[in-house]
């Protein structure tokens, strides 16, 4: 009972102080001032992959609120359901969108990346990389310009996912808007950032044609893990923003949910065994562990009496972080993501055990990926899930 009561003081302890750190960085990197970009310097690069049902909405909302930034989407030949999607928002926005078609890109690529480095060229001074089911915070965006012309940097950001309508898919989003703030902010926070929100971020376009970093990393899994090794080789700056970003999926059934947590955890282990430090340790590895941890040894020792202390302490912090990001991204979310966030929460650690077995594949979209040792990649396509 001692032992127990220990480890549910340290599981608070260590919430409390990431709650803490996730709030004193957020407010440190404000920025106050009236917004005078208007985005004609900006390019928005994203490789388009049909499969999802949000994908029309989002690039649309993204045409609509981008200001005079442009638009540069790479498809794949083969894909005819994203060609139909981006030519026909081409023709009813009449914006200023550039469709590339990659062919023929060989198995051995990393698909995203191939596509980015083809659209680079055409890029205008600033560009943005952004997958496709993100929809981003424009004003926010173009507010950190100064920061890409004062230092030479890259700047990423904050993804939260959006309610859906079954079980599953508001199982993935439990799972990321109860980490984004808790992971990416503590950990900027320790000075550790060792990697990139591969959901957006922004930089030069100089930077990247300079360091040829997309010919670098295109036959590596975890591009904004290799982008992010390069970066740090060469003294330039990775900075965690607080703008945020919106992401809408749909999960089809348990086996693309399944296929989509193992990929997430299959990158968290790329990062973690070259970045593992004790402080990472205690406020990231550790807590995401204790949940589980704590219930399986209070049905171990049979003390059922505390297990509504232990529910309801997993409630509080749920709900602690449901209001930190209603502040801080000024969204109303229903309050049953407290329940799918809670779900998530003892969830997580058999994901990541399951990450372990097999570890060298991974399904992705309409690819299966072989992993090899050195982090290089090879894809098969199967079809199959959107993710």
């Amino acid at each position: 009972m001692n032992l127990l009561i220990i480890i549910i003081s340290l599981h608070l302890l260590l919430y409390i102080v990431r709650f803490m750190m996730a709030k004193s960085y957020y407010y440190s990197q404000q920025i106050t001032g009236t917004l005078k970009e208007n985005g004609d310097e900006f390019s928005v690069i994203q490789p388009i992959v049909s499969g999802d049902c949000n994908l029309e909405y989002c690039l649309k909302t993204n045409v609509k609120n981008g200001g005079k930034a442009n638009f540069i989407w790479i498809v794949d030949e083969n894909d005819q359901e994203a060609g139909r999607i981006v030519k026909n928002i081409k023709e009813e926005t009449g914006k200023d969108i550039k469709i590339i078609t990659a062919k023929d890109i060989p198995k051995e690529k990393n698909e995203k990346v191939f596509k980015q480095k083809l659209a680079l060229s055409y890029a205008r001074e600033f560009f943005i990389a952004a997958d496709d089911d993100v929809i981003l915070s424009f004003n926010q965006l173009y507010k950190l310009k100064d920061k890409l012309n004062r230092q030479d940097c890259v700047i990423t950001g904050l993804p939260y996912y959006r309610m859906g309508y079954d079980f599953l898919t508001n199982l993935v989003v439990g799972f990321v808007n109860g980490n984004t703030l808790l992971t990416y902010l503590v950990i900027a926070g320790l000075g550790a950032v060792g990697s990139l929100n591969g959901m957006f971020y922004m930089a030069k376009k100089d930077t990247f044609i300079h360091l040829n970093i997309f010919e670098k990393i295109e036959d590596k899994l975890s591009d904004e893990y290799e982008i992010a090794k390069i970066l740090r080789n060469k003294n330039i700056q990775i900075i965690q923003s607080t703008c945020p970003c919106s992401v809408g999926t749909t999960i089809e059934n348990f086996s693309h949910y399944m296929n989509l947590m193992r990929r997430w955890m299959v990158f968290a282990n790329v990062y973690m065994a070259e970045k593992l430090q004790l402080s990472t340790l205690l406020t990231i590895v550790v807590p995401t562990a204790l949940p589980l941890l704590i219930f399986i040894y209070t049905l171990i020792i049979r003390n059922f009496r505390i297990l509504p202390i232990i529910f309801g302490i997993q409630v509080l912090i749920a709900f602690l972080n449901y209001y930190q990001r209603r502040q801080y991204f000024k969204i109303k979310e229903p309050l049953k993501i407290i329940l799918f966030e809670i779900i998530s929460a003892y969830l997580q650690p058999l994901h990541y055990i399951n990450s372990l077995i097999k570890p060298g594949m991974v399904i992705w979209r309409n690819n299966k990926v072989m992993i090899n040792k050195d982090g290089s990649v090879r894809y098969e396509k199967v079809g199959g899930t959107s993710l």
